[in-house]
């Protein structure tokens, strides 16, 4: 792998987002949606159920969002990457930038969902820490399972199915981690769940950067 490479990399999936940046647009628009429906059903939350239903809308947004990662390019986009980069590189890039894009789209939904549900952690920044490094894993997951969907005929079927039972032990363990600092408990409650996050997203970075070399052969 060549750093090089990840910062070119890099930069075209910036470039290509922008492009194509009504797509990010429209899961943003999802993710307000959704937030702005809790809010019209149940305008007044307790802590638990405030906070449950921040991460089942940010999941699906993660889905939505990074779902295309591999999907969206065509056979002979990848034929050209395939003579010019590792194959490494090219993951590595892929997840620096979703994990970007979901910290970005974490910080827009929380910002609205607290502007219409109320702010409710009493540790703001703890749980802020949770959402941002939770994303970040959530980005890891999903982006791997984009590359194994996108050798399927049917990739876009396949993710939700391949993505889910992947992502349920992280979502207990960010809700977990997220829960203490919404309830205000002793911060250092969250190390540990803080720390296996951290730890999962270093795990299927470096499970990727050994196996996706011989899926991209295929």
């Amino acid at each position: 792998m060549k750093w090089v490479q990840v910062r070119w990399l890099f930069i075209k999936e910036l470039k290509q987002e922008w492009r194509q940046r009504f797509a990010v647009q429209g899961i943003l628009l999802y993710a307000l949606a959704a937030t702005y429906v809790v809010y019209l059903s149940l305008q007044v939350l307790d802590r638990p159920a405030w906070n449950a239903l921040y991460w089942v809308i940010l999941i699906f947004s993660a889905v939505s969002a990074i779902a295309k990662s591999f999907l969206q390019e065509s056979k002979g986009k990848m034929l050209y990457l395939h003579q010019m980069v590792h194959p490494a590189s090219l993951l590595t890039a892929k997840i620096l930038y979703n994990s970007l894009l979901m910290v970005v789209i974490s910080m827009l939904v929380l910002l609205a969902y607290s502007v219409l549900l109320g702010q409710q952690a009493e540790h703001l920044l703890w749980f802020i820490a949770a959402v941002l490094i939770g994303s970040a894993s959530f980005s890891a997951v999903l982006t791997m399972v984009s590359a194994i969907s996108s050798k399927t005929g049917n990739g876009h079927l396949i993710m939700p199915v391949l993505s889910i039972p992947l992502l349920i032990p992280l979502l207990l363990i960010a809700v977990k981690a997220s829960k203490t600092a919404v309830d205000g408990l002793d911060v250092s409650l969250l190390y540990d769940d803080l720390l296996v996050m951290v730890l999962f997203y270093g795990m299927v970075s470096l499970m990727g950067y050994i196996l996706y070399p011989w899926l991209w052969k295929e």
